[in-house]
C-alpha cells in the first residue's frame, strides 16, 4: 500500500486536497446505482418507470458536464466547486431529513447533476496546480480518488440501504461538507 501512494510524493498540497475532494465527491456517485433500488423498493415505482427516470438523469449528465466545463473556463474553479458542493450538501441533508418520497428522489438526482457540473473544475485545478512533469501523477491521483470514492460510496450505500438509507444521505452530505472546508482553506484561488 505504501508503494502505491509513494509514487504520488512531491506534488503540491493543493493536489492532495483535490484528491480528497474528488474521493468524497465520488462517494456521492452512489446515487446513480442506488437510485434504481430506491425508486423500486422504497417508493414502489415499476421497473420501467424507474429505468426511464435513471436513463433521463444519465442523459442529463452529458449537458451538465459540458456546462461544468464552460463554467470552469469562465469563472473561478475553486468557487465553482465550493458553490456546487454547498448546494449538494444541502440537498443530501434535506434528503436525509424529509420523508422518503419522489421529492427525495428528485433531490438526489439534482445532487448527482451538481456533482457532475463541478467535476471539470476539479480536473482544471489539477492542471493548474501541477507542472507538466507532474501532470500525469496529478491526474492519476485524481482518478484514483474517484475510483476509491465510488467503491467506498457504493459499499456504504449498500450496507445502509435497507434500514438506514437516510444515514447514507447524511454521511455523504457531511463528508462533502468537510472536503469543501478543506478546499476553502487549503486550495488557493485559481
Amino acid at each position: 500500500m505504501k508503494q502505491l501512494f509513494s509514487q504520488y510524493a512531491g506534488l503540491k498540497k493543493e493536489i492532495y486536497i483535490l484528491f480528497i475532494g474528488k474521493l468524497v465527491t465520488a462517494m456521492g456517485s452512489f446515487v446513480w446505482p442506488m437510485l434504481t433500488f430506491f425508486l423500486t423498493t422504497k417508493l414502489g415505482l415499476t421497473d420501467g418507470m424507474s429505468t426511464l427516470m435513471i436513463a433521463t438523469a444519465s442523459v442529463l449528465s452529458f449537458p451538465a458536464a459540458l456546462l461544468g466545463g464552460k463554467l470552469a473556463d469562465r469563472f473561478s474553479r475553486k468557487w465553482i466547486i465550493i458553490i456546487f458542493d454547498c448546494v449538494t450538501v444541502i440537498l443530501y441533508l434535506l434528503a436525509a431529513l424529509l420523508p422518503l418520497s419522489m421529492v427525495t428522489a428528485l433531490m438526489l438526482f439534482a445532487a448527482g447533476l451538481f456533482q457532475t457540473i463541478e467535476s471539470p473544475a476539479y480536473d482544471a485545478l489539477n492542471a493548474d496546480y501541477s507542472t507538466s512533469q507532474q501532470r500525469e501523477k496529478a491526474y492519476s491521483l485524481s482518478y484514483l480518488g474517484f475510483n476509491l470514492g465510488y467503491i467506498v460510496g457504493a459499499s456504504v450505500a449498500g450496507i445502509l440501504f435497507e434500514k438506514f438509507v437516510r444515514l447514507a444521505f447524511c454521511i455523504n452530505g457531511l463528508a462533502i461538507f468537510v472536503s469543501t472546508v478543506l478546499i476553502i482553506f487549503f486550495v488557493h484561488k485559481k
